[in-house]
């Protein structure tokens, strides 16, 4: 739904002779890479004001995935969230869990070496 609003919104924003031309969200993302400075910031100011526009519809969406997928883990089992793509990837939590811990240990032990 956000991405269908999202493609039909245009901004007017400053092009790369300096003139000022509505530009597509999906133009905008590509014009945020563009080598002047006042075309990438014009892109970004016009993209950000596209998508604190939609803010509250995109909220609703994602929050009514998150319950959906509360819903199915519920009844399926699931004892944590991320249980049912660990059976998808065929690895156990267990597993998963130790990397996680293996990871953060060796950034702390970094950070701590390096401060």
């Amino acid at each position: 739904m956000t991405a269908g609003f999202l493609s039909k919104e245009s901004r007017p924003v400053i092009t790369e002779g300096g003139s000022r031309k509505p530009r597509t969200f999906t133009e905008l993302l590509g014009l945020m890479n563009n080598t002047k400075k006042k075309v990438r910031a014009s892109a970004a100011k016009a993209f950000n004001e596209i998508l604190k526009s939609h803010v509250d519809s995109a909220e609703a969406e994602i929050n009514s995935v998150l319950a959906n997928k509360k819903t199915d883990d519920e009844l399926r089992g699931a004892l944590r969230p991320d249980t049912l793509r660990h059976l998808t990837d065929d690895i156990e939590s267990e597993v998963v869990d130790a990397l996680i811990d293996s990871v953060s240990n060796a950034l702390r032990f970094l950070n701590a070496i390096m401060n």
